[in-house]
């Protein structure tokens, strides 16, 4: 609510005269104006001097706390008698809203409407200050039978108390606001104002206001429910794609399980009899042209071949032989004799091994096959494949060649080679055959019970540790008993 609190010290500029309303423009100076106060009906007198501006005052009395406002009132009055019509501004209601949610995820919808356009309404009579049911008003002017109240802002505005009156009676308000306007202005002004602006309007209740905001909040239901809809059966949409798409993914896995089945049945078996596998490959080792090629190579045995090309790695089970086969064939094409063989001994690596090995040693094929279809395999099934790796197994060889002292690792996965003999050769050149002495059981058995039994205890560790045959392992036992050097040196 808008309030002028000094709107009682403003100089009137309106009287009554002869019951009609008169400006103080129009009328004679003093008593003769004979009018008198709108609000309180006491006699008025005109001063119109010529230092202050012109103005009625209160003849004999206090002057009149609501003879401004009155006056107005009764202007506006006067004015909206004489046009037999107002200009009504626009009334929209906006920001209407309504909200909802489906599958969590929650819409807005909201608006706008006109509940009328600006227009032009034909007055049929004015009533000033009458009482309309419990009301008031300032004005009442009738539009086709049906009242309208019109509130004249002067000083004091309409407060919330009236304004909710106004609305549980359903009659049409507006409310025109004269507060700013110069208090000796002329009915002209008045009536721009009251009758043919809009600005100074407002709508304090339409009795359509509620139908078209039904109406809208209807629309925008509507609008809503169709999003809300539209939201659905995009989620249904989107579930059904992704129920297609599992079991589209479900048919796939069984697919491709059932196409690696003969090789996991492979793998099973393999793991299931390993022990006889090994005794298989262990059996066919001697027929192995890879075996063949790379004994005869390095001139050694199954008699004497060196421990350390004979051992247990992770991932080996993806070679199909013997691991003495494919060791002894990696340190026979990468390793052996290298630094006779060629001018400057290049380094070598683990890509080249395992090309090497995928070319020339027998391998459990199944293994790779199932590597290109892990995605439907268990878990179980994962790890049980991990000890089929031909890198790794040949990662670990490698490793364990750096700890024999036969290569050091450079960078990434490449290694130079520090020592391109076997051990076997080397004793060979330090002591040569020549220098030993065939050992018959006749020389055995003439010799002391414990040379026997020192003779018996150092051809067996000759024979089963350092890798001898049974013959030289003897000849070597048996020349340790009398050449200590020869027996040092076998020793390490």
């Amino acid at each position: 609510m808008k309030n002028n609190k000094g709107g009682n010290q403003v100089k009137l500029s309106y009287g009554l005269r002869g019951g009609k309303l008169v400006h103080i423009s129009t009328v004679p100076s003093g008593l003769d104006c004979d009018c008198y106060c709108a609000a309180c009906e006491a006699k008025l007198m005109a001063k119109k001097g010529n230092e202050n501006a012109h103005h009625f005052a209160h003849y004999k009395s206090e002057e009149c706390e609501h003879a401004v406002e009155t006056a107005l009132h009764f202007a506006a009055k006067k004015v909206l008698e004489e046009a037999a019509q107002i200009t009504l501004p626009e009334l929209i209601i906006k920001d209407e809203k309504v909200s909802g949610v489906m599958c969590g995820q929650w819409s807005t919808k909201s608006g706008s409407a006109k509940v009328c356009e600006v227009h032009i309404a034909l007055i049929e009579s004015v009533v000033l200050e009458k009482s309309l049911k419990n009301i008031i008003p300032d004005v009442i002017a009738y539009i086709n039978g049906i009242p309208l109240i019109i509130e004249i802002a002067v000083t004091h505005f309409v407060d919330e108390k009236k304004e909710s009156k106004i609305h549980d009676h359903n009659i049409a308000s507006i409310e025109i606001d004269l507060s700013d306007l110069a208090r000796d202005e002329g009915f002209e002004s008045i009536r721009t104002i009251v009758i043919d602006a809009i600005d100074q309007k407002k709508w304090l209740f339409h009795t359509e206001t509620e139908k078209v905001r039904a109406e809208l909040r209807s629309t925008l239901e509507i609008e809503l429910q169709i999003e809300l809809d539209q939201i659905y059966q995009k989620e249904q949409e989107r579930k059904r794609l992704e129920e297609a798409k599992r079991q589209l993914k479900i048919k796939k896995n069984e697919k491709a399980r059932q196409s690696i089945q003969t090789n996991l049945d492979k793998m099973n078996s393999y793991l299931k009899e390993i022990n006889s596998w090994q005794e298989k490959s262990a059996n066919e080792l001697p027929n192995s042209p890879i075996w063949k090629r790379a004994s005869s190579n390095m001139n050694v045995s199954l008699e004497n071949l060196p421990a350390f090309l004979n051992q247990n790695v992770k991932g080996e089970h993806i070679f199909a032989c013997d691991r003495r086969v494919w060791q002894a064939g990696l340190f026979s094409a990468f390793i052996y004799n290298t630094s006779r063989k060629y001018k400057e001994v290049y380094p070598i690596n683990l890509e080249r091994m395992n090309k090497w090995c995928k070319e020339h040693i027998p391998l459990n094929n199944f293994a790779f096959a199932l590597y290109q279809s892990k995605d439907s395999m268990t878990p179980a099934e994962k790890e049980s494949l991990q000890n089929f790796d031909c890198y790794k197994a040949i990662r670990e060889f490698v490793r364990h060649l750096e700890q024999q002292g036969f290569i050091k690792h450079m960078y990434h996965n490449s290694y130079r080679i520090i020592n391109d003999r076997l051990p076997i050769e080397e004793f060979s050149e330090m002591f040569p055959k020549s220098t030993f002495i065939g050992v018959n059981k006749a020389v055995v058995n003439a010799l002391s019970s414990d040379n026997q039994e020192r003779f018996h205890e150092r051809a067996g560790i000759h024979e089963f540790c350092s890798g001898f045959s049974r013959k030289e392992a003897e000849e070597l036992a048996y020349s340790s008993l009398f050449h200590p050097l020869i027996d040092q040196a076998v020793s390490w």
